[in-house]
């Protein structure tokens, strides 16, 4: 169980700083009404509060990365294999499976994949479309926020690192 002060990686929203851990009354159980829930903080989303079951089998929670998984993290990025499927629902699924795994991994392989299909892309004059730019903006807001927590740097600094990384391999 998380203390207050901890930071989490919690589903698609990012970096939470639990805010405290109480019972609340959900009146919705009709053995006990009263679950011991997180009050959650995003920490990119100000003002924004989020109550997650202690006991969540839909979302997942986990710790923000060490310094030391994020570092290894970054420098595997170029190395990564892709998630390319030409499928555009296959593909949907795919990244809708990746993104709710709570996988940093799997995360950074949807960040790779679209930003080279973006690069491709780019060089026959085209944009992406806006699933893949849905999903690679989440991705990204999510996988860069919590490297840059246990890293030191801003979100950019992280974002800049991550993608010099993906082209000198690429």
């Amino acid at each position: 169980m998380y203390q207050k002060g901890d930071y989490v990686v919690y589903g698609t929203k990012g970096v939470c700083l639990v805010e405290d851990v109480m019972a609340i009354d959900w009146g919705s159980d009709c053995i006990s009404s009263e679950k011991l829930c997180y009050k959650l903080s995003p920490r990119f989303v100000k003002g924004s509060t989020i109550y997650a079951p202690v006991e969540n089998e839909k979302t997942v929670i986990r710790s923000v990365m060490s310094g030391e998984e994020a570092q290894a993290l970054l420098n595997r990025a170029g190395g990564l294999e892709t998630l390319w499927i030409k499928d555009e629902k296959e593909r949907e699924m795919s990244y809708r499976r990746a993104l709710l795994s709570g996988s940093s991994t799997e995360w950074s392989r949807i960040i790779k994949t679209l930003y080279l299909r973006k690069r491709e892309r780019q060089k026959s004059g085209k944009h992406m479309t806006c699933i893949d730019e849905r999903y690679l903006h989440i991705a990204e807001s999510i996988l860069f926020g919590e490297m840059s927590l246990p890293l030191h740097l801003t979100v950019k600094e992280v974002e800049e690192e991550y993608f010099r990384k993906v082209n000198e391999e690429n």
